[in-house]
């Protein structure tokens, strides 16, 4: 069967826990592949074409389809990979393929969750400019956290109704709440699951670079995976090096880059019916 619900966004906000928890519910069926980015996939675009396998593992429609042949019998079907909120491509892709699809979304203070990414990059080598110059200079990454163009291209596709918005902060603070609304929508009993959210992709700092290189190579994954059973490589994961929490963020530094997406917050608050103004305590101005 065909997946009749993903996980598009956004990177950094829970996707991870979600899916884990998802995982777990009787009714549920997600493959054990996590990431597919099946529809970001272009086969048009020779980078996507040249790309490693760990970068784009399923290509194919077929392959696809084979992540969801033992789901049966299942009530909701579905995978997570975060990169189709920002993807044009996948937008138009799932349109095609899965027109009837229910598409669910976490959002999360966008300070705090490029605050996430940010680190996730130090940890992989990848980042040395400050966080606040880089949030100020508009590095590319650092537009995840601009979520009203993305959702709206996606409300413009499949209509608002399709789209279940979940908020980070909530899910932390009222999981019962929020997760029983994914229920719904879903169509499935929240009470065969318990409201406990795994803690997944905890933001840390501090293992060595080769570490987390080899942790998150999606190729090495991708070849233990025939061989390792996944249990046992959750539990040599959970037993690495984890080094320490990321640093706080600076309240200053907090308050003057919240400034930088007032106008996204609002108009994604009108986008989606939510008062993420209140939620995250930030506010536009009189102009948008």
């Amino acid at each position: 069967m065909d997946p009749n619900f993903l996980i598009i966004g956004a990177l950094k906000a829970g996707t991870t826990s979600l899916a884990e928890w998802l995982r777990n519910h009787p009714e549920v069926y997600l493959p054990e592949l996590k990431e597919s980015r099946f529809f970001a996939y272009d086969a048009s675009d020779r980078d996507h074409r040249q790309s490693s396998k760990s970068i784009y593992p399923i290509r194919e429609w077929s392959e696809y389809r084979a992540l969801f042949k033992n789901s049966a019998d299942r009530v909701a079907i579905g995978e997570a990979s975060p990169q189709y909120l920002y993807s044009q491509h996948a937008c138009e892709s799932i349109r095609e393929r899965l027109p009837n699809v229910k598409l669910v979304v976490i959002l999360r203070h966008p300070v705090r969750r490029a605050y996430s990414q940010y680190w996730m990059r130090v940890r992989a080598g990848k980042q040395s400019t400050p966080f606040e110059s880089a949030v100020i200079s508009g590095e590319g990454w650092v537009s995840c956290s601009m979520y009203h163009d993305y959702l709206k291209r996606y409300i413009d596709t499949f209509g608002r109704d399709r789209l279940c918005v979940l908020l980070f902060e909530d899910l932390i603070s009222d999981p019962t709440r929020e997760l029983n609304c994914l229920c719904g929508f879903l169509g499935i009993d929240p009470d065969r699951q318990n409201n406990e959210l795994p803690r997944e992709n905890a933001g840390r700092v501090g293992a060595s670079a080769l570490l987390v290189r080899l942790t998150e190579n999606r190729a090495l994954r991708l070849a233990l995976r025939s061989f390792i059973p996944v249990s046992v490589r959750r539990g040599i994961r959970s037993r690495l090096p984890q080094g320490s929490p990321i640093p706080t963020l600076d309240p200053e530094t907090l308050a003057k880059l919240e400034e930088f997406f007032q106008g996204d917050v609002a108009r994604t608050s009108a986008l989606v019916d939510k008062d993420l103004e209140k939620v995250w305590g930030i506010h536009a101005g009189a102009e948008l």
